[in-house]
């Protein structure tokens, strides 16, 4: 299970059972409205989303639960927009976990391929338990049954715990991470390439065992790749500060080489401000530069919640000359009204707005419940950005947000929430646009 996320999980669970989350005053974005989608944990339904959503071009929602279904072990969905405008969305459990050797407790969201085939990992399960990568294909017929393969199970020498979901490139290759396992025991990143043959087995490289030295350690999130096939992501520890890093694992010179990291940022200087701890991954804009998210770090405290820090959002920019540093800029520091805690990756708009999730507190929360939050850009260099909360999720029926969002041409947000909902278990949300 992420590592960060029962830090507030279980005080928020409480205190929703006995229904006494309150709010003396939301600081809602001005037109933006939220909708339950959808309640999950009815019968053997799935419970407990903890990724976020993918669409697909007709706006139906793919997601993953990490419990509940058939087996009490995670499932795989699809919501379905509704046929008319007064209609309701509804939902179809693609696949159940927890069969046999079949992977348990999906923790990451799902891509999805040109055929409608759909990809992801579980942290337990597969042959040797230490988790899987699967992927599921869509019936023949209209109506029939998804059929699924595991395509690799783990075996802790090659990694443990794949809490992050995948990438795959134009030739089908998919590229990942481990939270743990390899030879050091402080976590992976690996590829995997699909059969030459038609039925045959997938192969894999360890593109990079983490922990080595003053390297980063323990990748808690998924990878990003460039025009150049170089690879980027963020390790929740490690590094020279010991609170985590951003690195790039550049192709190798020669066929049969192997990658080579550069560690581009390492988190946590003392008395910097800097963000500490990222369990999210990165984006990237088109000029190169890196944003993403820290748990814990930046200049608000959040002590109440026996959190010393309350997370950031920064920005990578790259050197003018390969090889030189990189520099960093906080655009926010979490805590305000906002939320705090942020662990899913962010989005980016056509206009350069970033959105995103918290999972702690805000300004005048009881619990640390989230929220959804959007950074405007400054028009000129130098002046800060414009942090607006665009809804703070306090009533006990819209639940806590891990997950991260996806946008629609319209602008409307979807995302997942835990805990909460008619039945406690989570939900699917909306936030219509408020432009």
């Amino acid at each position: 299970m992420r590592i960060p996320k029962p830090r507030f999980l279980s005080a928020v669970v409480g205190l929703l059972t006995l229904g006494v989350v309150s709010l003396s005053a939301r600081n809602q974005a001005f037109g933006a409205s939220e909708s339950v989608l959808w309640s999950f944990g009815n019968g053997t339904d799935g419970s407990l989303p903890f990724a976020g959503l993918l669409e697909d071009g007709s706006g139906n929602l793919f997601g993953t639960t990490y419990g509940g279904g058939a087996n009490g072990r995670g499932t795989v969905f699809e919501l379905t927009t509704p046929t008319t405008s007064a209609g309701n969305w509804t939902e179809t459990i693609l696949w159940n976990f927890g069969s046999g050797a079949d992977g348990t407790f999906p923790d990451a969201g799902l891509i999805r391929d040109k055929n409608g085939n759909l990809y992801g990992t579980t942290v337990q399960g597969g042959t040797n338990n230490f988790g899987t990568v699967f992927k599921l294909t869509p019936p023949t017929t209209s109506g029939g049954s998804w059929t699924q393969a595991i395509l690799w199970s783990f075996d802790l020498t090659d990694g443990d715990l794949p809490e992050a979901g995948l990438i795959r490139d134009t030739s089908g290759n998919l590229y990942g991470t481990t939270y743990s396992g390899g030879s050091t025991g402080l976590g992976t990143a690996f590829k995997l390439r699909p059969p030459t043959t038609v039925g045959g087995n997938w192969s894999e490289e360890i593109l990079w065992n983490f922990g080595k030295g003053a390297d980063g350690q323990q990748p808690l999130a998924g990878l990003i790749m460039d025009a150049n096939r170089n690879l980027y992501g963020t390790t929740y520890g490690g590094g020279t500060n010991s609170s985590g890093t951003v690195f790039e694992l550049t192709p190798p010179a020669t066929v049969g080489g192997k990658r080579t990291e550069t560690i581009l940022w390492n988190f946590g200087s003392v008395g910097s401000g800097d963000g500490e701890f990222p369990s999210a991954g990165l984006i990237m804009d088109p000029s190169g530069h890196l944003y993403g998210t820290t748990f814990d770090g930046g200049a608000y405290s959040c002590e109440s919640f026996d959190a010393e820090f309350c997370g950031t959002v920064f920005e990578l920019t790259p050197p003018a000359t390969r090889g030189e540093n990189w520099t960093e800029a906080i655009l926010s520091n979490l805590g305000g009204a906002a939320g705090a805690n942020p662990q899913a990756n962010l989005i980016m708009d056509k206009r350069g707005d970033l959105y995103g999730t918290t999972t702690g507190p805000y300004a005048g929360a009881l619990v640390p419940v989230g929220a959804v939050f959007e950074l405007t850009p400054p028009l000129n260099l130098g002046e800060t950005w414009t942090e607006l909360a665009l809804w703070n999720f306090a009533d006990g029926t819209d639940g806590q947000p891990y997950g991260g969002l996806v946008r629609d041409k319209s602008g409307n947000l979807y995302g997942t929430a835990s805990v909460g909902g008619a039945y406690g278990r989570g939900t699917i949300f909306e936030i219509s646009s408020a432009r």
